[in-house]
């Protein structure tokens, strides 16, 4: 992490003077030509001044080696010759685009992070080939190995063309056969609708040279691509309206286009609507839909599918109960196999204790078959695997034979059964189960690759595969045909046949097969993508928005036409951003956000310097003085936890960090003089000195308060989120000890406890901060500055707990740390929330609740008022976003958006912290919540439960004539 820092302007200089100097001692002819050389380089001497960046220099040295271009007038030529030379000023020529942001863009391929869907065949001519979808662009690469000739690793490009990159953007791809393939894209004619295609692997489609290719399918609602099942001709997909679609790709060839809705309901009355996962049977009869029951309970039915003259045909049967969870489906030959989260375990043995441990269910998921068909030789037991893969090959285990393949459909929901031999774990997902199980999952709290093989499953005793580790195997999947399965590793994709041989090699660390994507790269046409990014983000909003009626906006006319012609005249990627803020701001919804796309970094990354451009912290704030910099605050977080969310909270310079090596630290009006050996004064910041600095050591030279002399100090700055992390902090721990302090001279006792966020490192610091002042009289929740998350239940079911028995025993009482009262930590106290115009999001949701609810009272001012709930899964194809919120709220109080959207919650009590006050380190919010507080608890702090008086006499004689005994 050595770095040269270098001042441009400085540099131009003496570029320039050097490369005047070196023509000067270099060039053949002393005489320089008869020039006066050094007048030429004064001549252009003001210039260097005046260059803004590297290239303008190389214009003033162009100037300054080669011949001059004047503008000739006739009184400058008499007798054809030159007069008046001097006088005649070089004509400066400087040719260079203003908009280079919109050259071709080319993007080597990044598997991960470009690869959207991937699928493999093997051609007739014994060629394995990858169809890979990257980025919107398709490609077919050939599978080879490191031996491979060059001319056996030809690849093609689907679709678009050269010049045509980012015109539309391919989302998922499929064999049909080797020359021909399924690809859902956009239709940029019909608004950027999602379409099906067929497209030829010979040659590019969307190209300038061909026609567009004309879609089998188009205008259909914007598709989850993850979940599309193809399989057998057959392909089936869900969209934002939670419709299943299924589409016979035979009838394509016949002319006609079989497409169906399948019904929103089961056969059992579920609805089947929140869709989670679709699964084809490899001979298209049968379609396995994972989806959310009436309970939220995820269940699986099972949609018979008969191809028909008007269309196909569908019965659509219940599998699973809904007493349970099953995911991620896998239908084999004649079995449905599934993982469910039947057995529950529970990681917490009872509720008492610190921070009032709730019962947690862990996912000990296990996997399942379920017999498809009405052969009741299917429903066997199998043994144990046996640990010694010869002796199980050795054995000659006798296969059962079926009969013909004929789906019984009937009372499915008791018909699953456990396969006992693979244990139970935190398993995800079924790779493949046609000859065998090949079940991603975690074993001792590492993911691996748990492979069961049979000859036929069920039926026989499954042979053992030693477990296979997933350490370094970033993605994983399984071919639409079933003969394949694929793992993503180091940037390539490696391919395997789904055969008990590759398994074997798989297990041994063999892996000579991957697809050829060395050096394949996306080129891209910037203005074409940008056009194409907006139809989508347009459609997008359109087709994932809760109210499909757009709140009344006209949304084609006023929101897309109008602002279409200002994407023609993008001239780079933020300007895109603008104007889809412009579009989507139509909707008047405040979940709307626009980020997150491919931009020109404003500091170098491309050769791994960016972290150099980084300015290390020294975790305090100075001053600059005629000596020094001053220190005018060292940060200091609560110092009961340095380690928060696994990483240290604590300044470089204060005495706590020094104090290990022996050192002293800083403290205010401290003076840093040298850094490095350099005075500080020398540059305009002290960040000149402290770039790419943090976790590397430095040497400072200090004065200390009221000290002459100058000492050594040896620290290691922080990085800026980590300083941004200390700054917040400290200044959590300076209002936490402002509250307890004014809550003191009152005479009660406070807790307070700040949650910047709703996620899960905000769910441990309430746990920190609230837990130890459970008994607190009263209670300060800030929810100042929180951008919200989605933990707004947990935190309004902690604090809806109550009191109501309380717990003494012999020693030990509810005063002096005994068992307290039940429920356990229960609050019993008085509760503020302290709210301001950046409470966002879930942060407003618990705002709300704890007004609705009569929790606490809120104090502050008017919150951002965002009451539509979004998942932010509507990506562009750069990986950019315009959120679309997704997901309404109401109550019968309030009706839509609880009070929240476009609205903001209002406190019970408005304060205002003012600038100049806040700036001189008034709390003008807290202050209110104090004094408040203190109002309602009155003369008295929390109290007790009465006494009930002497225990209870429970001898004998104290019944006397009523005891029969």
């Amino acid at each position: 992490n050595l770095a040269l820092h270098i001042q441009p302007q400085l540099e131009y200089m003496q570029m320039y003077t050097e490369a005047w100097r070196l023509l000067r001692d270099y060039f053949y002819n002393k005489n320089m030509h008869g020039v006066d050389w050094p007048n030429i380089y004064y001549r252009y001497l003001p210039l260097v001044k005046r260059c803004a960046k590297r290239e303008d220099l190389d214009d003033v040295q162009r100037y300054t080696s080669s011949a001059d271009l004047f503008f000739l007038k006739k009184d400058h030529i008499v007798n054809q010759h030159l007069i008046d030379i001097e006088s005649l000023a070089p004509i400066r020529i400087n040719v260079r685009s203003d908009f280079n942001n919109l050259q071709e863009r080319i993007i080597p391929v990044n598997l991960l992070r470009h690869m959207t869907s991937v699928d493999v065949i093997n051609t007739q001519y014994g060629q394995i080939n990858s169809l890979l979808t990257l980025r919107g662009q398709l490609f077919s690469v050939p599978t080879i190995s490191d031996a491979s000739s060059p001319y056996q690793s030809r690849r093609r490009k689907v679709g678009p063309g050269s010049r045509m990159g980012g015109f539309t953007r391919i989302l998922w791809s499929g064999y049909v056969t080797p020359n021909l393939v399924l690809a859902l894209a956009t239709d940029h004619s019909n608004m950027g609708s999602h379409a099906w295609y067929l497209l030829e692997t010979s040659g590019p489609s969307f190209s300038v040279a061909e026609p567009e290719p004309i879609p089998i399918l188009t205008n259909i609602t914007s598709v989850y691509v993850e979940m599309i099942a193809f399989c057998n001709l057959l392909v089936a997909w869900t969209d934002t309206d939670g419709d299943v679609h299924v589409m016979d790709l035979q009838g394509v060839v016949d002319g006609t286009v079989l497409h169906s809705v399948l019904p929103k309901v089961n056969n059992l009355g579920s609805p089947v609507a929140a869709i989670y996962g679709l699964e084809l049977h490899g001979n298209g009869d049968l379609l396995a839909i994972t989806h959310a029951a009436k309970n939220s309970f995820v269940i699986v039915t099972l949609a018979k599918l008969t191809k028909s003259d008007g269309g196909i045909e569908v019965e659509m049967v219940q599998a699973t109960s809904d007493n349970y969870s099953s995911v991620d489906v896998f239908l084999s030959e004649d079995t449905k196999n599934f993982i469910s989260d039947q057995d529950i375990v529970n990681d917490v043995s009872s509720p008492w204790g610190t921070r009032a441990p709730m019962p947690h269910f862990e996912k000990p998921l296990s996997v399942y078959a379920l017999p498809l068909t009405s052969n009741p030789d299917l429903m066997v037991t199998i043994p144990e695997l046996n640990t010694n893969l010869a002796e199980a090959n050795s054995e000659g285990t006798e296969l059962v034979e079926t009969s013909p393949l004929v789906f019984e459909l009937s009372n499915l929901v008791q018909r699953s059964y456990r396969l006992s031999f693979i244990p139970s774990g935190n398993h995800f997902k079924i790779l493949t189960a046609n000859s065998g199980l090949i079940l991603l999952g975690t074993v001792q709290g590492e993911n691996a690759m748990i492979i069961a093989w049979f000859e036929k499953i069920p039926g026989s005793l499954p042979i053992e595969v030693p477990i296979v580790s997933l350490d370094g195997v970033e993605y994983a999947g399984v071919t639409n045909n079933r003969a394949y399965f694929y793992l993503i590793k180091n940037d390539k994709l490696f391919v395997y046949e789904n055969s008990l041989e590759e398994v074997m090699h798989l297990s041994e660390g063999i892996q000579p097969y991957y697809a050829h994507t060395a050096n394949l790269a996306l080129h891209i046409q910037p203005q074409l993508e940008y056009m194409q990014m907006y139809t989508e983000a347009w459609r997008l909003l359109r087709d994932y928005f809760y109210n499909k009626n757009m709140h009344g906006v006209d949304w084609p006319n006023i929101s897309y036409y109008r602002y279409l012609p200002l994407v023609k005249r993008c001239a780079k990627r933020e300007d895109l951003d603008d104007v889809l803020r412009y579009m989507s701001s139509e909707l008047s919804a405040l979940h709307v956000f626009v980020y997150g796309g491919e931009y020109n970094a404003a500091i170098p990354n491309i050769d791994g310097s960016e972290s150099l451009h980084r300015i290390g912290s020294l975790g305090a704030s100075v001053s600059r003085t005629s000596e020094g910099y001053q220190i005018t605050k060292v940060f200091i977080p609560n110092p009961d936890f340095d380690n928060i969310n696994g990483r240290e909270i604590v300044s470089p310079l204060s005495d706590k960090t020094l104090s290990v090596t022996g050192q002293k630290g800083l403290a205010k009006g401290d003076i840093i003089t040298h850094i490095n050996g350099e005075h500080v004064l020398s540059a305009p910041s002290l960040g000149y000195f402290l770039r790419g600095s943090a976790g590397e050591s430095i040497l400072l030279q200090v004065r200390r308060s009221g000290a002459n002399e100058e000492e050594n100090l040896i620290v290691v700055p922080i990085d800026q989120d980590a300083a941004a992390d200390l700054r917040y902090r400290a200044w959590e721990y300076k209002t936490k000890v402002l509250a307890e302090q004014k809550a003191k001279e009152i005479g009660f006792t406070v807790g307070y406890t700040h949650l910047r966020a709703m996620g899960r490192s905000d769910i441990n610091d309430f746990a920190r901060t609230f837990y130890p002042y459970h008994n607190a009289d009263a209670l300060v929740i800030d929810v100042r500055h929180n951008h919200g998350g989605n933990i707004d239940s947990w935190l309004l079911d902690t604090l809806s707990r109550k009191a109501w028995v309380f717990f003494q025993g012999r020693a030990t009482n509810i005063t002096d740390g005994g068992l307290g009262w039940g429920e356990q930590m229960s609050f019993r106290g008085k509760v503020v929330v302290l709210i301001d115009e950046k409470t966002s999001s879930d942060a407003e949701s618990f705002s709300r609740g704890m007004k609705t609810l009569g929790l606490g009272t809120l104090i502050g001012t008017r919150t951002w008022g965002g009451g539509i709930w979004l998942s932010s899964d509507n990506h562009l194809v750069d990986g950019g976003i315009a959120t679309a919120p997704e997901v309404g709220t109401y109550n019968n109080e309030w009706g839509w958006g609880t009070g929240i959207e476009q609205m903001g919650v209002i406190p019970d009590i408005i304060v205002d912290n003012e600038p100049y006050s806040t700036y001189h380190g008034v709390d003008k919010q807290l202050e209110e919540a104090i004094s408040f507080l203190a109002e309602k608890l009155g003369n008295k702090t929390l109290a007790l439960p009465n006494n009930p008086g002497p225990h209870p006499n429970r001898s004998i004689k104290s019944f006397g004539a009523q005891c029969s005994a």
